[in-house]
């Protein structure tokens, strides 16, 4: 939170490994109904963050939770509209080919 608050930014990155060593039970609630448990941490963390800074709302509205580190990586071709409410873990790596 305190660098999310250096950058002025609307993110807060929490690590899915860290998330599972300190809370199990959240880790598998996001594993299972990642939109829901999102949209709840979103809320907490906008909360959370105007009360520690209160002027923090003249610069961001809301904070967005970012789950990072998941254990399973999808290639992002492997992906499908049934994900689409999943969490989805993809490397940056971009191959390139010519025909």
């Amino acid at each position: 939170m305190v660098q999310m608050g250096r950058d002025n930014g609307a993110s807060l990155e929490v690590n899915f490994l860290h998330l599972t060593n300190a809370k199990p039970i959240l880790a598998v609630w996001v594993a299972d109904e990642p939109e829901k448990m999102l949209e709840i941490f979103d809320e907490e963390a906008t909360s959370v963050t105007f009360q520690v800074y209160p002027e923090y709302r003249n610069i961001q509205q809301e904070v967005h939770v970012r789950i990072t580190n998941l254990p399973i990586v999808d290639k992002i071709r492997d992906l499908r509209s049934a994900h689409t409410t999943h969490l989805a873990r993809h490397s940056k790596h971009v191959d390139v080919s010519s025909t």
